[in-house]
């Protein structure tokens, strides 16, 4: 695993860290010995991952390797990942958890977690013959990773407050790159009632975040570790734009796509998150808004799927121009609500 020098570990060498890690931290089962279960990479981030078994008895942990944290940053994704923890389990979402780690360390930039048996929901959305497509957990993860949503969106951390002018230079920055008249824009902003809808983003919040288990549990990862201020749509659109790209076979990996499910899909995760959020139903305005971040997302991998991924590159430009005219015709929507 040589993702960079002085990054990559043996197996034994991974063993010896987490008996120093151990001690430091104090978790249970006790072990003097760490044995490797399997070992896996994610080439587009570098990272590199080790599932090691101590004790019969005890769990397996998952040390997470990351070559271009700098010193801090596994402490502040430590924190996170606690946080979020937190925040699932007093919001009560049934069946949903973070998952709490164990241990940070800054040389090697390592986070220690446990494992959790289960796949991630991007490869679960690729295959409709997965078990949770035909039981019903798909439909039901997708509720709750809306509620999740508006559960983080809700909650901030001590002493933080919404930067409301960053929040509203990047709608109206993008919507002035894509054509959006100021007028429109700012009724489209007046109707979605942005100043009360802008929050902490999550950022890349999509399916790749989340694990499902085989017993119907889902999992959250990766929470962010710094603190932005978007309108809530942002997120809402950054899931909703992968769910989709997914189901069309438009990942990072081609796959075959899977056909009539996304608008069911969509329907779900936005009412988990205006339920839980205990808010309006969405309008024009925050359809437009959605529209408005996807057209941005569709247009960039565009661009950079050419010229080698031809067709993906021909799919994310039709997406693209089908969702600017949606923006259109929401704006438009909003125009004629506000003029009367």
């Amino acid at each position: 695993m040589d993702s960079e020098p002085g990054i990559s570990l043996t197996v034994s060498e991974v063993s010896d860290l987490l008996g120093v890690l151990q001690e430091r931290f104090g978790w249970a089962e006790p072990c003097d010995q760490f044995e490797s279960v399997e070992t896996w990479e994610r080439p587009r981030s570098g990272s590199a991952f080790y599932r090691m078994k101590g004790s019969p008895a005890g769990p397996d942990l998952v040390v997470k390797i990351v070559p271009s944290w700098r010193p801090g940053i596994p402490e502040l994704a430590f924190r996170a990942m606690i946080e979020l923890d937190d925040l699932i389990t007093s919001k009560g979402i049934q069946g949903t958890h973070g998952i709490r780690p164990l241990a940070w360390s800054d040389h090697p930039p390592v986070l220690v977690m446990p494992y959790v048996e289960s796949l991630d929901v991007v490869s679960i959305l690729r295959n409709p013959d997965h078990q949770a497509w035909k039981s019903g957990d798909l439909e039901r993860w997708m509720t709750h990773a809306g509620s999740v949503l508006a559960a983080y969106h809700q909650t901030t951390p001590p002493g933080w407050q919404p930067d409301l002018e960053e929040a509203e230079t990047e709608v109206r920055r993008l919507a002035r790159k894509l054509g959006v008249d100021s007028l429109t824009t700012d009724q489209v902003l007046a109707m979605a009632d942005w100043r009360g809808r802008a929050r902490r983003r999550y950022g890349d919040f999509g399916p790749g975040n989340f694990q499902g288990a085989p017993d119907g549990a889902l999992y959250l990862l990766d929470p962010p570790i710094e603190h932005h201020t978007s309108v809530i749509h942002r997120d809402i659109s950054n899931f909703l734009f992968e769910m989709r790209r997914q189901l069309a076979g438009r990942g990072f990996t081609p796959s075959k796509p899977v056909r009539g499910w996304f608008p069911d899909l969509r329907d779900r995760f936005l009412h988990g998150y205006v339920t839980a959020n205990d808010g309006p139903v969405f309008g024009s305005a925050d359809e437009a808004l959605i529209a408005l971040f996807e057209v941005k997302r569709a247009g960039a991998l565009a661009r950079k799927r050419l010229p080698r991924r031809a067709g993906d590159a021909a799919w994310f430009a039709r997406l693209a121009v089908r969702r600017r005219r949606d923006l259109a015709r929401a704006a438009r929507h909003e125009g004629r609500l506000s003029s009367r």
